[in-house]
């Protein structure tokens, strides 16, 4: 780790270490319970489900994190809508236009 630090300071790349997460892609319990040690000294713990450009990945890389993620912000996006549309108490008809 310290190799890509001294090459970023070289290239003037920054890097956020409080942004910095952990994954294993792998099925040994052995790798999945190592630990990445920075160059601040402080100690990364591996994650199970690791955000990265968007998607969510898992230590296995089947996306079913990733999809019950997008499920559940599609259907509170759905119920927010549902409720803006309510004839009772939501939005007048030319208003939902």
């Amino acid at each position: 780790t310290e190799k890509i630090y001294e090459l970023g300071a070289q290239k003037a790349i920054q890097f956020d270490l409080s942004k910095t997460e952990l994954i294993h892609f792998s099925k040994s319990a052995l790798a999945k319970s190592a630990v990445l040690a920075l160059p601040d000294g402080s100690i990364i713990q591996p994650k199970q489900v690791v955000r990265w450009l968007g998607i969510w990945f898992n230590c296995s890389l089947n996306f079913k994190e990733h999809a019950n993620i997008r499920c559940s912000q599609a259907r509170a996006a759905f119920f927010r809508m549902a409720r803006l549309a309510n004839s009772g108490r939501g939005l007048s008809p030319t208003s939902l236009r």
